[in-house]
Parts: C-alpha cells; sequence; structure tokens
C-alpha cells in the first residue's frame, strides 16, 4: 500500500517536470518573438469572437450578453462590464442561466 502514494507521487513529478519543460520552450519562443519583433494580439471583443467562430454556441451566448452591457464590434463596453455580466439581475433572460462570468 505503500508504493501507491509513491508511485502517485512520481507521476505528479513527472507531470510537473513536463509542464515545465513546455513553458521553459514557450519563454524561449517568445523571447524570439520580442526579439524579431513580432507581437501577439489577444482578441477581447466577444462580438469578434463570435462571429469568428460561428459555431461556438458559449462564445454567442457571451457576445449576446455582452452587447447587453452595450459592447459592440466596434467598441468596448464601459470598464467593468466583466462584473456587471456577473451581478445580472435580469432572470427573464432566457441566456440568464447561461450568462459567462459567474
Amino acid at each position: 500500500m505503500v508504493t501507491r502514494p509513491l508511485e502517485r507521487l512520481k507521476n505528479e513529478v513527472e507531470t510537473m517536470n513536463l509542464t515545465e519543460a513546455r513553458m521553459q520552450k514557450a519563454r524561449g519562443r517568445l523571447e524570439q518573438m520580442k526579439a524579431a519583433g513580432e507581437t501577439i494580439t489577444q482578441e477581447h471583443n466577444l462580438v469578434k469572437k463570435a462571429n469568428a467562430n460561428p459555431g461556438s454556441k458559449a462564445k454567442a451566448i457571451a457576445a449576446m450578453c455582452y452587447q447587453c452591457f452595450g459592447g459592440t464590434e466596434e467598441e468596448l463596453p464601459d470598464a467593468g462590464w466583466k462584473e456587471e455580466i456577473r451581478g445580472c439581475t435580469s432572470p427573464a433572460c432566457a441566456l440568464y442561466q447561461h450568462r459567462p462570468y459567474r
């Protein structure tokens, strides 16, 4: 019975080593990109994300909530919009139970 926890611990250590190796590889790639002048952009506009992935129900729901709080494809809603979605007080909305950021 003592071997099982030891085996589990060994597996966890191996997993951490793999994860650390992946992180080191990613950090190296990031440094290469920075040296080459490349930039990484992340899209924060949920409407654009939903339009780019039309088969994603989760992205469509998130985009609907995003629009409800003032977001459009051209501009972001006011600061704190995630907290506003989290604190939504419209239980009559069909998407209320499925809203993001709960």
